[in-house]
């Protein structure tokens, strides 16, 4: 019994794949630019530095520019000991996601 390989039809299962896997990417991007994954994004930070810090963190808003933006809108750290450790109107913060991200890299604040 000989198996035969339908190159065509493999082809075009590939081309498939492939072209699904990009737009399943291209619609991830352009989601985060939405106001309801930007909230859901900000209230998943603000739980993550209250236990990362163990304080109170309140964040109004958050902006992804993707792959190279993160802006915190009137983000407010208190401190352990002190009254506040961090108050900003607004932080940028530079990314580039771009870049591998299996070599580390400095994070660069402005």
């Amino acid at each position: 019994m000989k198996l035969k390989i339908n190159t065509r039809k493999l082809l075009k299962r590939f081309a498939i794949t492939i072209i699904s896997i990009v737009v399943f990417f291209t619609l991830l991007i352009l989601s985060l630019r939405l106001p309801a994954v930007q909230n859901f994004v900000k209230d998943k930070l603000v739980v993550y530095l209250e236990k990362k810090i163990k304080t109170k963190v309140s964040l109004e808003r958050v902006y992804i520019g993707f792959p190279n933006s993160l802006i915190m809108e009137n983000l407010y750290l208190k401190g352990q000991n002190i009254d506040t450790l961090l108050a900003v109107r607004k932080l940028d913060v530079g990314l580039n996601m771009m870049r591998s991200s299996l070599i580390p890299q400095p994070i660069l604040l402005r």
